[in-house]
């Protein structure tokens, strides 16, 4: 088997040789030409696939900041090449996301998040246009980053920036963002806060207040709560209002988000504090058990008593007269008691103190405004006649309304008991909003396309070569020559019998007539003539 093996690989060179004889001259230029052809566009699809592409993320103003988003860069292992001034720093494009993603969570924007790429303009271009390019540029930017996560396999972004009007106002302002996600796997509450944190970096707001995360199936991943969540340390009344506010608000939105109802909260609440500081004392008495007083303290009791009679004048003075004494029969008689008792009762003395700002419930009040996505796709809309006669974009026209719903009293009461304020001070506003996602067709772009039609060629062209060399063998085939002898053979001997000065016409006739029934077979003899002679 092994010598089989050796001798087919020996006789190899030998066969190929003779199968590339078989070709004419211009067919073996054109096989080469579409062999070096084919080649040079494999070198050159290979080039283009596997050379790194480098794209600039990061345009610094000075050194300082150049060698800051260096050492993130080198912190994670992120190849870079600078330009000669060492100020522009580019990436491989395979890290552009990891790198965009770690610049951002040290609140430092990329190129691309620079205006100057999409301002670019011509005299007509108003600023209104420039701010809506601008809107669909970081809607795009943003769908395409989020993609790149695992977990993601489509992201749809919508922008609301505040309007530019040279005001102090409008820039104190910040954006909001509202996103919907298709995912694949489970998206986590940190991931849900990690995309939140990133949209908010990209948009140039302080806190992810302003930012909604909700999935393709209408569940609330993230509803935008306040960074300020807590008391903390206040350094004015209005410090600790807004602190106070800030926190029933994040513990309003955080109840409502688990009913998993709602697509979107927003919670305002009018905090009452009592700035005032208190001190209650309190106190307590009681007698000790079984007892109607207390422990006796002190005790005075004061008695007289007296008798009747005649008394003079009591004292030293001496008789000057004689005097007799005479009964009249009269009596007189005299009783006096006097008591003072002293009771110490048990007593407890409760001293209060109550700090400056305290809440009052039942002075404050809350208003909440709920918004429920109701995600509509175009695919869903097509597949149940509803685009019949009118364009998708007209259809999103006619049905882009808002509806109010009515509120759940048990939501109402649930608000009350986790922030404290009455139901009478609650007020719960809830609306339903459609979410209009458009037919996704191929997720493919340029490169892509590109990369495919130049594969097709190469297969076009390998097949063009192998049908063609397919049909040159097959006309090609070499037919038996046939002999004038054969012919002469072929033809009754009885006809050659006579043969005399008019043999050669009676040959011509043979030939001809044998031209005439076997034209194929005649061409393939004359082409052998014609190539023994050359």
């Amino acid at each position: 088997m092994v010598d089989r093996i050796v001798a087919w690989f020996r006789a190899l060179p030998q066969k190929l040789l003779e199968w590339w004889e078989k070709f004419s001259r211009r067919q073996k230029i054109t096989i080469a030409a579409i062999a070096i052809a084919t080649v040079f566009a494999f070198a050159v699809l290979i080039f283009a696939v596997t050379r790194p592409e480098y794209v600039k993320i990061y345009t610094a103003e000075n050194a300082k900041q150049a060698n800051e988003v260096i050492a993130l860069l080198e912190g994670e292992d992120i190849v870079y090449v600078t330009s000669e001034d060492g100020l522009e720093i580019s990436i491989n494009r395979k890290d552009y996301t990891k790198a965009n993603l770690l610049l951002g969570s040290n609140n430092i924007s990329t190129d691309a998040m620079s205006i100057d790429n999409v301002t670019n303009g011509n005299f007509f271009t108003t600023e209104s246009n420039t701010q809506k390019r601008y809107i669909v540029y970081l809607q795009d930017f943003m769908e395409e980053e989020l993609e790149s996560y695992s977990f993601v396999n489509k992201a749809s972004v919508q922008l609301s920036l505040p309007e530019e009007n040279g005001t102090l106002i409008a820039q104190n302002k910040e954006a909001y963002a509202a996103v919907n996600l298709d995912l694949s796997d489970v998206c986590t509450r940190e991931n849900a806060e990690a995309i939140a944190r990133f949209v908010a970096t990209a948009l140039g707001n302080d806190t992810t207040e302003h930012v909604t995360i909700l999935d393709s199936d209408g569940n609330l991943l993230f509803a935008g709560t306040n960074d300020n969540s807590t008391y903390g340390s206040a350094s004015s009344q209005y410090a600790l209002q807004e602190q106070v506010a800030g926190s029933m608000r994040s513990e309003v939105i955080r109840v409502l988000t688990a009913t998993n109802q709602f697509s979107s909260i927003e919670a305002a609440v009018n905090v009452v504090l009592d700035n005032s500081y208190t001190e209650k004392a309190n106190h307590l008495y009681w007698p000790d058990e079984d007892k109607e007083q207390g422990v006796l303290a002190s005790k005075d009791i004061y008695q007289s008593d007296s008798s009747g009679g005649v008394s003079g004048v009591p004292g030293t003075d001496s008789n000057t007269e004689t005097g007799y004494e005479y009964e009249d029969n009269e009596y007189s008689n005299a009783h006096v008691v006097e008591e003072s008792y002293d009771y110490l009762p048990n007593e407890s003395t409760l001293l209060q103190q109550i700090p400056a700002g305290a809440i009052k419930y039942d002075e404050s009040s809350l208003s909440v405004t709920t918004l429920t996505y109701k995600v509509i796709r175009e695919d869903d809309v097509k597949e149940q006649g509803l685009l019949e006669g009118i364009t998708w974009d007209q259809y999103k026209l006619n049905n882009d309304v808002r509806t109010k719903l009515e509120v759940d009293p048990d939501l109402i009461q649930a608000v009350s008991t986790a922030t404290g304020i009455g139901v009478d001070h609650i007020t719960i506003l809830s609306y339903e909003e459609p979410f209009f996602v458009d037919h996704e067709g191929l997720a493919m772009d340029i490169t892509d396309i590109l990369t495919v039609l130049l594969i097709l060629l190469i297969l076009g062209l390998l097949a063009f070569v192998i049908l063609r060399s397919m049909r040159q063998a097959r006309e090609e085939e070499p037919e038996p020559e046939v002999s004038i002898d054969e012919i002469l053979q072929s033809t009754p001997q009885e006809e050659l019998e006579e043969i005399g000065v008019e043999d050669k016409s009676e040959a011509r006739k043979i030939v001809e007539k044998f031209v005439e029934d076997n034209p194929d077979a005649a061409a393939n003899l004359l082409r052998n003539w014609l190539n023994e002679d050359l």
